[in-house]
């Protein structure tokens, strides 16, 4: 009987040791940011999961930590953010600030970062940056930050995606995302 009750004190324990675990892996997520009244930010350095294209996680090289997002001429697509406006904020945001870093194994890789909107599974928006020219230098990281205006037709369903699509189909990296909405400056 003292058997079975420890065993089911372990596996309650083992339990709650996962939950909390889980719980602090997926601390990629949203940070009311105290300092700046409406503004909703999210920044992922590519440790924890939760973002779209978690396949495209890498431990060849990071700019932070273990991690970073590696693309290629296989996966296209980075590690990237992706939301239903409803779960971002109370209000609807008017514009969209991406700061991220980038690797570039070799300079001119022709990439884009991207914001598209979908509506009902259907794209009503889609805008990107060019990348090419943002990494001067080979094998070092760089900040790159930019700001998107948002649609004034979005609504509370449509759900954003953010990301970086490599054009080129050359091997490299993206780490430390971060995304922030609020009204336009």
């Amino acid at each position: 009987m003292q058997k079975k009750c420890n065993m089911k004190k372990f596996i309650i324990l083992a339990v709650i040791i996962c939950a909390v675990l889980l719980i602090a892996a997926c601390s990629g997520g949203k940070d009311k940011d105290a300092k700046v009244p409406g503004v909703t930010t999210f920044t992922n350095d590519m440790e924890s999961t939760g973002w779209i294209n978690q396949y495209t996680l890498s431990k060849e090289i990071a700019h932070s930590g273990k991690f970073s997002s590696r693309i290629d001429s296989i996966m296209q697509y980075s590690f990237g953010f992706s939301e239903f406006f409803k779960n971002i904020s109370d209000t609807l945001p008017e514009q969209v600030n991406i700061d991220l870093w980038l690797l570039y194994p070799q300079t001119g890789i022709n990439s884009t970062l991207v914001v598209s909107i979908d509506s009902i599974g259907k794209s009503i928006f889609w805008t990107g940056q060019e990348l090419k020219d943002s990494v001067k230098t080979a094998n070092q990281w760089k900040e790159v930050k930019t700001s998107f205006t948002l649609p004034v037709n979005i609504m509370p369903t449509d759900k954003i995606s953010i990301y970086v699509w490599n054009k080129d189909k050359k091997a490299f990296y993206i780490d430390d995302m971060k995304v922030s909405f609020g009204k336009k400056k």
